[in-house]
């Protein structure tokens, strides 16, 4: 790509772009222990029950006058979703446009990022991810081997305030390196899976003594826990697919937030929310090699509709706690989706809203405005 500057890792993959220091718990994920765990019986947890984490709510956002003027002068999209035909394939200059708005003590900013997917230098093209290894609670292990990587350029506008840019406003590029496979794989069929899951356990009641775990993490279970909970789920009948989708959820998730962390603006909108345990930071060496998320139920089906998007087009909500070092860090609502072509550019998220647990700081919401197919980038 021709953007970009340094030299890192993004999802395992060695190449240019610009340095991640500034977001630690994303160094840790790619780099460290990360688990990602749906937890049933006893300890499943609801947004509903009593002491569960409140999850942000989805507010209705549209363009500011002067963040939409800027979108339009420079010819980018910033209206309807529009789709590929099923099956086809990502293409050079699929493109989405993202609304990114913080609301903070009562004033509200706003941010456009353009996710478009890019060309490779041709020194680029001999890259590959690093390979990856994923273990499920239930002693499963689902290998991503090394594949090649795609570029994605990212282009932010903004800030803007309501009544017009702020004198910090600016157009910036940006470019990141992700990995097609995570991206492809999105979240939807691990939102079905969740499903299933908990409306089994709601309808036999289930209420089980210390309970049962779905996860994976880079390291494998100890053997007592695995035993128990492959036993535990055996009656679910999980599908190698759905194994393989689960077990890319962290790394998807990863590769969305690693795009959005290239980038000036919506960088410090991301760490805004976090609520970094700087304590727990300095015990350990400065190092933060232990980052968890907690998957909430009860995995709610949207209306299509709502987010702009054609009858079929399923959408799911999902809620996480990013935990660092066993501390609540970040309370996150995603608005998910098939990642259909363009949305393959963002695995499939239409939106996302962010708090921290406290419910202090900022409101950060992210939602999928317009997008553009390549063979379609005429029709804005």
């Amino acid at each position: 790509m021709d953007i970009g500057g340094g030299i890192g890792w993004v999802g395992g993959v060695k190449g240019t772009f610009t340095s991640l220091s500034s977001v630690p718990w994303l160094r840790a994920c790619i780099c460290g222990r990360c688990v990602v765990a749906l937890v049933l019986g006893a300890a499943v947890l609801r947004a509903a029950e009593t002491g569960a984490p409140k999850l942000p709510a989805f507010i209705p956002v549209s363009w500011f006058p002067a963040t939409s003027q800027a979108l339009r002068a420079d010819g980018v999209a910033t209206d309807r979703l529009v789709l590929a035909k099923e099956g086809q394939a990502p293409g050079l200059d699929d493109q989405v446009t993202f609304l990114v708005e913080e609301i903070a003590k009562g004033r509200a900013r706003q941010w456009a990022m353009v996710l478009k997917y890019n060309t490779l230098k041709p020194n680029e093209r001999a890259l590959r991810t690093s390979p990856l290894s994923m273990y499920a609670s239930t002693g499963v292990r689902v290998d991503f081997p090394p594949s090649p990587v795609v570029g994605m350029a990212i282009h932010v506008f903004g800030p803007y305030e309501r009544n017009g840019p702020s004198p910090a406003a600016k157009s910036i590029w940006s470019g990141a390196f992700i990995n097609p496979e995570f991206m492809g794989l999105g979240f939807d069929q691990s939102a079905v899976l969740f499903r299933r899951l908990v409306a089994y356990k709601d309808r036999h009641q289930e209420t089980g003594g210390g309970g049962y775990s779905l996860g994976f993490r880079s390291n494998p279970f100890p053997e007592a826990d695995v035993q128990k909970n492959r036993i535990a789920l055996a009656k679910f009948g999980i599908t190698p697919g759905e194994y393989r989708a689960f077990a890319g959820f962290v790394p998807a998730l990863i590769n969305f937030f690693v795009v959005g962390s290239q980038t000036p603006g919506v960088r410090e909108r991301i760490l805004d929310v976090v609520d970094v345990p700087w304590l727990s930071l300095v015990m350990h060496g400065g190092k933060l090699d232990d980052v968890d998320f907690e998957i909430l139920g009860g995995f709610e089906k949207g209306r299509a509709s709502d987010w702009g998007l054609p009858d079929g087009q399923d959408v799911y909500y999902i809620g996480l706690r990013g935990l660092i070092y066993g501390k609540p860090a970040v309370l996150v609502r995603l608005a998910v989706t098939r990642p259909r072509v363009p949305l393959f550019n963002c695995a499939g998220i239409v939106g996302l809203a962010a708090v921290r647990p406290d419910g202090k700081g900022p409101l950060v919401t992210i939602r999928a405005m317009a997008s553009r197919p390549a063979a379609n980038l005429a029709t804005r």
